[in-house]
């Protein structure tokens, strides 16, 4: 079984490989770049639709290993509805509202077909649960795709222990996806590292938020409750402490959440003079731990309300970090003003 699985990976790595350059092709031939701005750390114009090859390799996949299910059917559509909607984002541009409104349809679809959180077992709690999650986490990593290889490297490294604890629990569909998708991300991340060649775009990083969080749905223990809902949560902890580090940061600061803007945690370890590479190496590492950390408690006899709690302490303990690292921040133009 775990010959298969590497195959896996290795097929979906090369698949990135080889479709990515394609790609790349394609946006410079029409233009579809991402042009430097005061708000970008590129100097120089970037091709976009990276994301394609990722999304491409991957619904191969998962053609090939789901079975028909109206279940797997709804993941594909709804797949579908989000990589038109950041491609046309990538291509046109569209307002926040509808990008917004697109990616509740694409949630409303995999809901009404039986995805959805069993958090208190009551349909009128956690069906909003599900639609916060999934759009939560889709924008998630929208946002975190704000430095040369960060988003898609969370994305590959999170699959990856995805991939772990779905095996660990026999749930080969789970871990057959999550390893594809993990192969598919890391074959990007060779064209996508600083210095980034392609980016994602809205195609690339929102894809890989919507299939992780419905993965994080799918993903079943014999522990449930609580500790069921808490570790998809922890795995993807750092596009959830990005956003809300982000939103609440720009919120104080009387900013458009969707504006866009160098406060996300990435700039700010930049900021302790850290290079742009050394950052995104850092957040890695952070992610890597994370994901070590559900591995080791998917193992052990812990009290579910221990774990919770520190969570919550090291996530609060976090934002109050990186948010005094902004105000410094302040203060120092300040001076420079005077």
């Amino acid at each position: 079984m775990i010959s298969l699985y590497i195959a896996i990976f290795f097929t979906s790595l090369l698949g990135a490989l080889i479709g990515t350059p394609i790609v790349r092709k394609i946006a410079l031939k029409f233009r579809i770049i991402d042009i430097p701005s005061h708000r970008k750390i590129h100097l120089e114009p970037i091709p976009l639709l990276g994301g394609i090859s990722i999304a491409v390799v991957f619904l191969l996949a998962f053609s090939l290993f789901s079975k028909l299910s109206s279940e797997m059917l709804a993941v594909f559509l709804g797949s579908l509805i989000i990589i038109l909607t950041g491609l046309t984002d990538d291509i046109k541009g569209l307002s926040p509202f509808l990008k917004l409104s697109l990616q509740i349809l694409a949630c409303w679809l995999v809901v009404i077909f039986g995805i959805s959180v069993s958090f208190t077992n009551n349909p009128a709690i956690d069906i909003p649960i599900t639609f916060l999650w999934i759009v939560g986490i889709t924008n998630a990593f929208n946002l975190l795709d704000n430095m040369d290889g960060l988003s898609v490297g969370i994305a590959g490294i999170a699959s990856f222990f995805f991939f772990l604890l779905s095996f660990m629990e026999g749930q080969f569909l789970i871990a057959s996806l999550s390893i594809t998708l993990s192969g598919a991300c890391f074959g990007f991340l060779r064209y996508n590292f600083s210095p980034a060649q392609i980016f994602m775009g809205d195609t690339g990083s929102m894809f890989v938020g919507f299939i992780l969080s419905i993965i994080g749905i799918k993903l079943r223990f014999a522990e449930s409750g609580l500790f069921s809902f808490a570790i998809p949560i922890i795995v993807l902890g750092l596009p959830i402490f990005d956003t809300t580090l982000v939103t609440i940061s720009r919120l104080i600061s009387g900013k458009k959440v969707s504006e866009g803007g160098r406060d996300h945690t990435s700039h700010r370890l930049v900021l302790l003079g850290l290079s742009h590479a050394k950052a995104v190496l850092s957040l890695y590492f952070i992610g890597i731990i994370l994901g070590t950390f559900t591995l080791i408690l998917s193992r052990l006899i812990i009290p579910q309300v221990f774990i919770v709690l520190l969570f919550l302490v090291l996530f609060l303990f976090g934002l109050v970090f990186f948010g005094r690292i902004k105000s410094n921040e302040k203060k120092e133009k300040i001076k420079q003003n005077t």
